[in-house]
């Protein structure tokens, strides 16, 4: 029977790697689309504004990020927007963005609630915003409203913490049944 607990440590050891393997491997790079004319894409986004990110929140395979706007060159939008993008960059998301992070967002939807993703970026940004700046006369101050505290921590629990807490886990169980069939004997 010792050779029934050596092949089952051994079997719990390569389950385990091969977890951390699987929680830590990068993304596929699957999101593929045609970069739009930059003509179009100021026409066909409902804003083009300069945020601020605050921490990131995931649900349901979507990051959702509150931001504060400092400019804007297209639409309306509210001092602090929420801005939706997909957790996966293979999926086209605008992730892995710290806290604190300036950007100009090229967004669909209205008023205080946005989504973007890779697609919805210009070819050239600079020439993108050249182009709104002539058709609708920005960039102009957004109205001030409390800033995103860049100190702010998203929480959360790290891929690397939740493998190490199921290897654990992995690792206790084979020691009872271990336990268990020695006991047997």
């Amino acid at each position: 029977m010792r050779a029934s607990s050596w092949i089952l440590s051994l079997l719990l050891a390569v389950l385990g790697i091969g977890f951390l393997h699987t929680v830590n491997a990068a993304p596929a790079a699957a999101c593929s689309c045609a970069a739009p004319d930059d003509a179009d894409l100021v026409k066909n986004v409902d804003v083009i504004a300069s945020v601020t990110l605050g921490p990131p929140v995931a649900s349901a395979g979507e990051l959702t990020y509150s931001a504060t706007v400092t400019r804007v060159w297209k639409g309306d939008p509210a001092a602090t927007v929420t801005v939706t993008t997909s957790a996966d960059e293979a999926s086209c998301g605008v992730s892995g963005l710290p806290v604190g992070t300036e950007m100009v967002l090229w967004g669909f939807g209205s008023s205080d609630t946005y989504s973007t993703n890779l697609c919805s970026q210009p070819a050239d940004e600079a020439t993108a915003l050249q182009l709104a700046a002539e058709a609708f006369g920005g960039p102009w101050e957004a109205s001030r409203a409390p800033a995103v505290d860049p100190s702010a921590e998203a929480g959360g629990w790290s891929p690397w913490l939740i493998g190490a807490v199921v290897v654990v886990a992995v690792a206790a169980v084979g020691g009872l049944v271990a336990a268990g069939l020695r006991r047997r004997r």
